[in-house]
């Protein structure tokens, strides 16, 4: 891929300092945001057909629900 859109749920958290280096390493882009933001984000990178991941890390809703 191009782009590697990391999204760690409500906040944002950064992976370890080793794997943003591999990344570059490899010519990868790493962008790191919430889940929100990591949907519509990789929508508009898809629609201009661009080569994109997603890994998404889902958290559950406060309170059970």
């Amino acid at each position: 891929p191009d782009v590697v859109l990391l999204a760690t749920g409500r906040t944002q958290r950064f992976p370890a300092r080793e794997i943003q280096v591999e990344m570059l390493r490899n010519n990868v882009g790493l962008e790191v945001m919430t889940l929100g933001a990591a949907a519509r984000t990789f929508n508009v990178l898809a629609s201009e057909e661009r080569r994109v991941v997603a890994a998404l890390i889902w958290e559950p809703q406060r309170g059970g629900r």
